[in-house]
């Protein structure tokens, strides 16, 4: 997308193409009733070039939806499931192609940490070669894919705003997370088994 606007900068007399060529792609997708794809799509594009610029931002909206993952599993659609750790490796993938100045400036060392993270993998994964596959994958993806997160962060660490801002959220959605979890206990298991929640899951 960078190299894209690039292009457009140079030669700015293909600008109105491109421009007329996407509003005819989006007027053919309507009249073919892919409305849902063109607005999921106008949105993903932006906030995929903006944590592509700032991995950052993605970790404060990956904070923000997190709460969430428990609606997608009752109510959303089947291949929505794996969202996070989609999200999780892209916001790593992130790292490594956002704009030097969204990275750490400085040479850092790896956090005190990691030798236990890496002796507790280790372990995980002899344990893992004596069940079945199945069961060890997603021990291994429960247990450590999470920590590509703080992976993420020590790449590309959050400033003061940003920190302030993803308190902001945890503050907001602790708030919106408790309203809600009041509200399932006063409509009753009865009236949310009949929106789409399983019994025992």
């Amino acid at each position: 997308m960078t190299a894209l606007m690039d292009e457009l900068r140079r030669n700015p007399i293909r600008a109105p193409w491109i421009f007329g060529t996407g509003v005819v792609a989006v007027g053919v997708s309507l009249l073919l009733g892919w409305g849902l794809v063109v607005l999921g799509l106008a949105i993903f594009i932006p906030v995929a070039i903006a944590v592509a610029r700032r991995p950052q931002r993605g970790i404060i909206l990956f904070s923000a939806l997190l709460p969430f993952d428990g609606l997608v599993r009752a109510l959303g659609p089947g291949w929505a499931i794996p969202w996070k750790q989609v999200v999780i490796l892209g916001l790593l993938i992130a790292t490594f192609v956002c704009p030097p100045e969204a990275r750490s400036q400085q040479p850092r060392k790896l956090p005190s940490w990691v030798l236990a993270f890496v002796a507790l993998f280790g372990l995980g994964v002899i344990s893992a070669l004596f069940e079945d596959q199945n069961t060890a994958l997603v021990g291994l993806r429960l247990s450590y894919f999470s920590v590509l997160i703080a992976l993420t962060i020590w790449r590309c660490p959050l400033n003061r705003r940003e920190r302030d801002s993803i308190v902001s959220v945890f503050l907001l959605l602790a708030v919106v997370t408790s309203v809600v979890g009041l509200w399932q206990q006063a409509v009753g298991h009865q009236y949310l088994h009949s929106l789409g929640y399983a019994y025992n899951d």
